[in-house]
C-alpha cells in the first residue's frame, strides 16, 4: 500500500516475541538515537551534569546485548515491569519496550533530558517503531513513590530495576525496604572485569555478574542482585 513509506512497511509485520528480536527494528531505533546525539551535543559532547548526577550515554549495542543476556537468564520478560532509575534520554527503556516487548518505565530528574527523551519516543512512534508495549516516561526522583504514581505505575509492581551506577545506594535501599520478594536490581558498573569485588547492598542478595563484552558494546559489567 503506497500510503506507507518504505521504512514503515519494513515494520508493519515486525517480530515482537521475546525470543525473536527484530534486528532491523533495533538498527532503525539505534539510528534515531545516534542522530539525536549529534543534534543535542554541545561542542561534540553529549554528556550532561544534572542536580542528581552526571548523564553518560550507554552504547546502544551494549544495551541490546545486556537486555539479551537478561532475557536469556529469565530476569526480564514481557510479564514483568522493567524500570530504568536514572533514565537519561530513555534509550534503555526504548530498546526494552520496542525491541524486546518489555513493559518499561524510565525515571529521570533532569527536565532537559526528559524533553530530549520525549522527542526520541515521539520519533519512534512516528516511524512505527513502537509495538504497543507500555513505555512510560516519568520525571522526578526515582526514590519517591509519587514519581511512579503520577505515571500510573506503582513502585511495588516493578519486577526489575536498572541503574547506571548513579545514586545506586539510594535505589537499592528503597528496593530492599519496599519491593516484594524476588525483585531484581541490575547495576551497570566497573566490576569484576576490572578486578573489583561485587557491590554489597543491605537487604539484597548478590546473585551473579554479566561480564562486560567490548565487542558487543557492553563496556561495564552488569551486577545482579535480588531481594530475598
Amino acid at each position: 500500500d503506497d500510503k506507507y513509506t518504505d521504512l514503515e512497511n519494513n515494520f508493519l509485520n515486525k517480530c515482537i516475541h521475546p525470543q525473536c528480536v527484530d534486528t532491523q527494528q533495533f538498527e532503525a531505533l539505534k539510528q534515531v538515537f545516534l542522530a539525536g546525539e549529534k543534534l543535542n551535543s554541545v561542542n561534540g559532547d553529549y554528556k550532561r551534569d544534572t542536580k542528581k548526577g552526571r548523564f553518560h550515554t550507554s552504547d546502544l549495542d551494549g544495551i541490546n546485548y545486556g537486555l539479551e543476556q537478561l532475557m536469556a537468564k529469565g530476569i526480564i520478560s514481557p510479564s514483568v515491569w522493567f524500570a530504568d532509575a536514572g533514565a537519561g534520554d530513555y534509550r534503555v527503556v526504548a530498546v526494552a519496550s520496542a525491541v524486546y516487548g518489555i513493559p518499561s518505565i524510565g525515571v529521570e530528574y533532569d527536565q532537559r533530558l526528559v524533553e530530549i527523551g520525549q522527542g526520541y519516543i515521539q520519533q519512534l512512534g512516528d516511524l512505527g517503531l513502537l509495538n504497543g508495549t507500555p513505555l512510560v516516561i516519568a520525571q522526578g526522583d526515582f526514590t519517591k513513590n509519587r514519581t511512579y504514581r503520577r505515571s500510573g505505575v506503582q513502585f511495588e509492581d516493578i519486577g526489575v530495576f536498572f541503574n547506571f551506577y548513579n545514586n545506586d545506594k539510594r535505589i537499592a535501599k528503597k528496593i530492599a525496604r519496599q519491593s516484594p520478594s524476588g525483585t531484581w536490581f541490575v547495576l551497570e558498573t566497573w566490576g569484576m572485569s576490572h578486578g573489583l569485588r561485587p557491590h554489597e547492598f543491605k537487604g539484597l542478595d548478590y546473585v551473579d555478574t554479566i561480564k562486560g563484552n567490548v565487542q558487543k558494546g557492553l563496556w561495564r559489567d552488569l551486577e545482579l542482585f535480588r531481594k530475598p
